[in-house]
């Protein structure tokens, strides 16, 4: 165990780049999350690991037992100090390091998938993984101009579950829609379109895509005619739902659907 008091200290310097940098974050393969909610959950994942721990006095002194195997990584800092590197405004004690690890996708015909293309908040992010991850979904697909999935705040979001759910990376739509084509995999695009069909109205079938577009401007046109199908969630009083929304909705039908048969 051991006690930083500087704000000069490399250690200090090393964390906070980590979790500002996403070239950094790459380069060295390595992840920084904070929350106790999110490291108990890292916790239960028997494959795990951490590099280093920081925790302020206080909440060392009120998680002994929690951190009593880590101690050999634990770092106490002051409270100014602990929150130079949070990125919480109200932080509960705890920032970790730990291995920048994707779950290699396997794909499989019978499953069922989310693609998202050009993703750009990190909350949003972390938040339809965790739904995802929550309903069984089988992997996710990240495709073109995507936010950085280990974003600090993509694995506060996601409750730790970034690390748990499969994914497969395209730089670009045509690389993914060669894919596609190749698995013969049905590409069903979310877009609330007068023409759409009604989610629940949908003929369920196996391999499915489900593609999800950005915050501001969903699918684009062109994106939406290479589709098989384009459905729609059907709501009243507002435009759109958020992203988020959509993901979670879907899963949760996916999930009642197959329990049905």
């Amino acid at each position: 165990m051991q006690q930083i008091s500087s704000n000069s200290n490399k250690t200090i310097k090393w964390v906070k780049k980590l979790s500002c940098d996403q070239k950094q974050r790459k380069m060295e393969k390595f992840a920084v999350g904070e929350t106790k909610k999110v490291f108990c959950t890292l916790c239960e994942i028997k494959k795990q690991k951490f590099i280093k721990i920081f925790v302020t006095k206080r909440f060392f002194e009120n998680n002994r037992v929690l951190l009593k195997k880590f101690t050999n990584i634990l770092i106490i800092l002051n409270d100014h100090l602990f929150k130079k590197i949070s990125n919480l405004k109200s932080p509960d004690g705890i920032v970790f390091v730990v291995p920048w690890e994707v779950t290699k996708l396997n794909f499989k015909k019978e499953g069922n998938y989310f693609g998202i293309v050009d993703l750009q908040s990190p909350n949003n992010l972390g938040a339809i993984i965790r739904s995802i991850f929550a309903f069984n979904i089988d992997g996710l697909f990240l495709i073109g101009n995507c936010v950085d999935i280990f974003h600090p705040e993509v694995i506060r979001a996601s409750m730790g579950y970034v690390f748990q759910i499969p994914v497969m990376f395209f730089k670009e739509f045509y690389s993914f829609l060669k894919f596609v084509k190749n698995n013969k995999i049905n590409l069903l695009a979310l877009a609330n379109k007068k023409n759409a069909l009604a989610l629940n109205k949908y003929k369920m079938k196996t391999n499915n895509c489900f593609l999800l577009g950005n915050e501001g401007n969903g699918l684009k046109k062109e994106i939406i005619n290479q589709c098989h199908q384009t459905l729609k969630i059907e709501i009243e009083n507002v435009e759109s739902l958020n992203v988020i929304a959509v993901a979670s909705i879907i899963s949760y039908y996916l999930k009642h659907e197959n329990n049905k048969n």
